[in-house]
């Protein structure tokens, strides 16, 4: 019986999750999941910016490489150590910084955690444990846009590499499909699963 209480207060039951059939891990060629949660009834009077953002549509709209984007959670955060010690990061904080997509490759949005005196941005991050689910978000012509959810990445270092699961471009037409079948689930096409678990 999980639930979730969104932004306006009010708590939804999670009536299935609905996990991406082309995750690597069964045997398929991308190397990160995502997964869509069907909440147990409609949102009603739903807001744009307050319960949902618009999903970036790559074959619309071009690509994120190059772009800088919003990146937010309540994972782990504090100040970066030379020495590599993550001991003194805090969970639970809602925090939110900003970065820069460095290359998209197949699924997988990548950059970099820089410092600033490489060019770092001001208030650069990078999504870390606790962080997974939450989404990489981008500001177009004065609208907000999901273009990644954070499903893996490397330690709280200068320099290191770190990835965001990319929805706008694979998964877009996936998640949109399922988006319109709440009752029924949509398989991922062309990666030769049969379906997959839920």
């Amino acid at each position: 019986n999980l639930k979730v209480t969104l932004s306006d207060g009010n708590t939804y039951g999670i009536k299935e999750f609905r996990g991406n059939e082309c995750w690597w891990n069964e045997g398929q060629p991308f190397s990160a999941d995502i997964a869509i949660m069907i909440l147990d009834r409609p949102v009603p009077n739903a807001v744009e910016g307050k319960h949902y953002v618009k999903m970036w549509n790559a074959e619309e709209m071009g690509s994120v490489q190059g772009k800088e984007f919003i990146l937010a959670g309540w994972g782990a955060s504090g100040a970066v150590r030379e020495d590599g010690d993550e001991s003194h990061l805090r969970y639970e904080i809602f925090h939110r910084g900003y970065n820069v997509v460095n290359e998209i490759s197949d699924n997988m949005l990548l950059y970099t955690f820089d410092r600033p005196a490489n060019g770092g941005l001001d208030l650069e991050a990078m999504g870390h444990y606790g962080d997974s689910g939450s989404g990489a978000l981008l500001m177009e012509n004065g609208e907000m846009y999901i273009i990644g959810v954070k499903s893996n990445g490397g330690p709280a270092q200068w320099d290191t590499d770190h990835q965001y699961t990319r929805v706008g471009g694979y998964h877009h037409d996936w998640v949109e499909a399922n988006k319109n079948s709440l009752n029924q689930r949509i398989v991922a096409p062309n990666c030769g699963a049969s379906g997959g678990s839920g």
